[in-house]
């Protein structure tokens, strides 16, 4: 009699023990299905509350690949791209700020066709203004526009 009770004591036990690895199990995923929740595409589109598209994940075209926060009329309020304009660039990178109206305004980038560093100020009509530059070489430089587009002032 006593050896079926501890029998049946063990067997209860590990029953509790299964059930209590089990329920512990079942409350934590695996890293395995964790993985399974990554989203592949070539882009992804975010709206807000109202369906309205609010940041857009882009790749391509070519290597290019960006994001972009859009204003809740869809216009162009901070652009960030790799891989310059056609994407066939690999140290083509950008930074763009717009206003609400989507004349840009700020640009920060790597110069394609020089390589070399580039923040960029415009006026609210989208012209440049201000241009400062940093060269392959190292040697920067700075370029002012007036209105026209005539180069009022540069160094060197």
């Amino acid at each position: 009699m006593k050896r079926s009770i501890a029998l049946a004591s063990g067997i209860s036990a590990l029953i509790a023990f299964a059930v209590a690895f089990g329920v512990t199990a079942l409350m934590r995923p695996p890293a395995a299905i964790a993985q399974d929740r990554i989203l592949s595409a070539e882009g992804v589109t975010v709206v807000d509350a109202d369906g309205v598209p609010r940041m857009v994940l882009r790749s391509g075209p070519g290597i290019g690949a960006g994001v972009d926060l859009l204003a809740t009329d869809g216009t162009p309020r901070l652009l960030v791209q790799t891989g310059g304009i056609r994407g066939a660039s690999p140290d083509g990178a950008s930074v763009n700020i717009y206003r609400s109206d989507g004349s840009r305004v700020v640009r920060l980038g790597i110069e394609q066709e020089r390589l070399g560093g580039r923040f960029i100020f415009e006026d609210q009509e989208g012209r440049a203004r201000l241009a400062l530059a940093i060269d392959t070489e190292g040697s920067p430089s700075m370029t002012m526009w007036d209105a026209d587009g005539n180069v009022t002032w540069s160094a060197p």
